[in-house]
């Protein structure tokens, strides 16, 4: 079952993504704008997203504003078989043989989805995330 993670990261700008490939940990800057009577006053709060253990991720569509709408996870292979589909059939033939059977099979991977009003898309497989204020 996909849901959304317990953070809210609606409405987040994403500023940054590092990746560093040897630690397996991807992260991301994010920056919301808080509002008063429903309108920006200039401050922020901003608050990395990092993912430990990756063993699988993918960006696209890189704009200049990359909005938030959502980000969900699930604990489950068939859900990103399905969410992923497109990506799995572009892909298939790159992969090393037993690749995708090795994901499926270890029960410890989550699988994290970006969605964004505009911008940045994407997904990372990882064994856990954390959330901290900047």
């Amino acid at each position: 079952m996909i849901k959304s993670i317990p953070e809210n990261f609606h409405d987040s700008i994403i500023q940054d993504i590092c990746i560093g490939f040897r630690k397996k940990i991807t992260a991301l800057t994010l920056e919301n704008y808080l509002l008063e009577n429903d309108r920006p006053n200039g401050l922020t709060i901003k608050r990395k997203l990092s993912f430990y253990g990756v063993v699988l991720q993918e960006f696209s569509s890189f704009q200049q504003d990359n909005i938030v709408f959502d980000i969900t996870e699930s604990e489950s292979f068939d859900d990103f078989s399905v969410e992923q589909k497109l990506y799995l059939e572009r892909m298939r033939n790159y992969f090393n043989p037993g690749f995708l059977d090795s994901i499926r099979i270890d029960q410890d991977l989550k699988y994290y989805f970006i969605h964004t009003s505009t911008g940045v898309e994407g997904f990372v497989i990882s064994r856990e995330y954390e959330v901290v204020s900047l």
